[in-house]
């Protein structure tokens, strides 16, 4: 039986064992990135931050009328740049619905106790991964990036992507997962998949929910 992530899109959230493909369109997210070890200290106390500014997000949509499922912590992992390098690219996210405006974002700011400077760092993204192998695997797996990468040459694919992490609970920290689902984009050697759908890439949302012109490579910097 699949296992069922977000009440808000569970297709895209439900997962097996066995590697799926599936084709992700665009998405918008609370995010905020960094550099520095997957599991060290500044990852940990950006996922705390970006937790805590969702739940004031949702909190706020709720009353006014506009609830939806509290997301999973979800992080996407680049490799690092070169030999010798300890500094990999990380993005941590929550998923949110449509509803969810800029706007909202800054009150929820405001209303955050605490470290509003670093807050700021927190934004609404939109980005689209397109098609992506994913399955499902429990916290005490051995290298699940591995598993999906050989399931994508089995299938004359090729890797396109970070790999993207979802952590299968709502507690606080990336640690208090038992299970997660992991993703990793992948395309054909000849060019895109058929159906692939939007182009990948990730838009900052402005104003009142709409996107900007900026957008940023999913390859690693």
């Amino acid at each position: 039986m699949g296992h069922v992530g977000s009440l808000l899109h569970n297709d895209e959230y439900r997962a097996r064992p066995e590697p799926v493909l599936l084709t992700l369109g665009p998405a918008s997210y609370l995010e905020i990135e960094g550099k520095g070890a997957p599991r060290g200290p500044g990852v940990e106390a950006a996922a705390r931050l970006l937790l805590a500014l969702g739940k004031r997000v949702h909190a706020m949509k709720s009353a006014a009328g506009a609830d939806f499922a509290p997301p999973f912590l979800e992080a996407r992992y680049w490799p690092r740049a070169g030999r010798g390098s300890h500094q990999g690219r990380w993005q941590l996210l929550l998923r949110m619905p449509e509803s969810v405006r800029q706007g909202d974002v800054r009150a929820a700011r405001l209303a955050l106790r605490g470290d509003r400077a670093r807050a700021a760092d927190v934004r609404l993204v939109r980005f689209v991964e397109g098609a992506c192998l994913q399955a499902l695997f429990s916290r005490g797996a051995r290298d699940p990036p591995q598993a999906l990468i050989e399931a994508a040459r089995a299938r004359m694919l090729d890797p396109a992507g970070p790999r993207h992490e979802i952590y299968l609970g709502r507690a606080a920290g990336l640690g208090a997962a038992t299970e997660l689902i992991v993703r990793l984009p992948v395309t054909a050697p000849a060019g895109p998949l058929p159906g692939l759908g939007p182009r990948r890439g990730w838009r900052r949302i402005r104003g009142r929910g709409r996107s900007g012109s900026s957008r940023r490579s999913d390859r690693a910097p």
